[in-house]
């Protein structure tokens, strides 16, 4: 792991250690039922094009992507999730998703672009922002934690996630998307060993060489 934080979640939870972030849920439902839409892309005023033909594209500051779960057994209001943002930069819009981006330059135009570059690529820093900003029926549980192993941590992640002996976590990065070190273990003894198999490495392989 070369992040400093990293991150746990579930269908409806979600931990973040500085080093990592966790999730509690059904991961393989979560994968089934994800959409992906387009942000609604900040409308600003800005210069037209200077072409002989006007633009009458919406002007935007802005264009990403966020990663929604539809929880049909939640309760009316509370049944979208909002997993992670994502930039349009970096997003690979492949098969079906490949309507977004042709949708986008039919319909929109970027003026005077916004750089939000720390709240959407920081899981921590955006369940943080909507926290704040009164959106929490929005996001999954989640617990931020220094990416460094104890013996309680454990214990304290799903007291945390409010989660039971075998219910399914997430583990990720707070700083990578696109599945890059996601790991789903069961709350208990599997995550204590999974959590000192990433935050205790052996000495040989932090220095770079094989192990015997």
């Amino acid at each position: 792991l070369s992040s400093s934080s990293l991150s746990v979640s579930s269908q409806s939870c979600m931990v973040s250690l500085d080093g990592f972030v966790a999730t509690v849920g059904a991961w393989l439902s979560w994968v089934r039922d994800r959409m992906v839409a387009t942000v609604a892309l900040l409308p600003c005023t800005g210069p037209r094009l200077t072409d002989k033909e006007p633009d009458y594209r919406q002007p935007v500051a802005y264009y990403g992507i966020c990663d929604l779960k539809y929880v049909a057994s939640g309760a009316k209001g509370r049944r979208v999730k909002l997993l992670e943002l994502g930039s349009s930069a970096t997003s690979k819009f492949t098969g079906a998703g490949r309507i977004i981006p042709e949708t986008f330059k039919q319909s929109y135009r970027l003026v005077k672009p916004i750089n939000r570059a720390v709240l959407v690529d920081n899981k921590k820093v955006t369940h943080d922002v909507f926290i704040n900003v009164g959106f929490k029926h929005l996001r999954p549980k989640q617990v931020c934690c220094e990416r460094s192993y104890r013996a309680d941590l454990t214990d304290d992640i799903m007291q945390d996630l409010g989660v039971r002996e075998g219910e399914e976590i997430v583990l990720k990065l707070v700083n990578r998307s696109r599945g890059a070190g996601v790991l789903v273990v069961r709350a208990g003894a599997d995550l204590d060993t999974m959590l000192q198999r990433l935050l205790k490495p052996p000495l040989d392989l932090l220095k770079g060489e094989r192990s015997e």
